[in-house]
């Protein structure tokens, strides 16, 4: 409610301090909102870092729209090390669940890519895959 200010007042801080706790506790849904206030720099510091951080938590849960995220943090290199085979797993986990231009942002790095690393993407998207539906890490 904080963060679109929803019948409240828009308040980005009390919505991050609100995200922190149900983050903590796995909830996807508030790791992938905590990642997008650091992203942004929305009622807490701006932090690349933890935005990846949060992202992934949530990506390996299956949420798309982290996995859409934290791909473009692998291919930017924004909070974690640039890597274009990263970039492409998530991206291609993404778009398995139809989520906005991750196909579009997978194929265009694909296009970066030698046919050995785009093999190197689909099975390790395969696994990811498997590993999200086993619930296990």
């Amino acid at each position: 409610l904080y963060y679109s200010g929803k019948g409240v007042g828009q308040d980005f801080s009390k919505a991050a301090q609100l995200t922190q706790l149900p983050a903590e506790r796995g909830v996807a849904d508030a790791q992938f909102n905590l990642g997008v206030l650091y992203a942004g720099g929305y009622g807490v510091p701006q932090n690349m870092t933890l935005a990846a951080f949060w992202y992934r938590k949530a990506a390996e849960q299956g949420h798309a729209g982290a996995q859409n995220n934290l791909a473009g943090c692998y291919y930017s290199g924004a909070g974690v090390e640039s890597s274009n085979l990263e970039a492409c797993k998530w991206f291609t986990l993404a778009a398995a669940q139809n989520e906005p231009n991750s196909k579009k942002s997978r194929d265009s790095i694909q296009k970066e890519m030698p046919q050995e690393q785009i093999n190197l993407c689909q099975k390790a998207a395969e696994e990811e895959f498997k590993k999200i539906l086993s619930g296990k890490r």
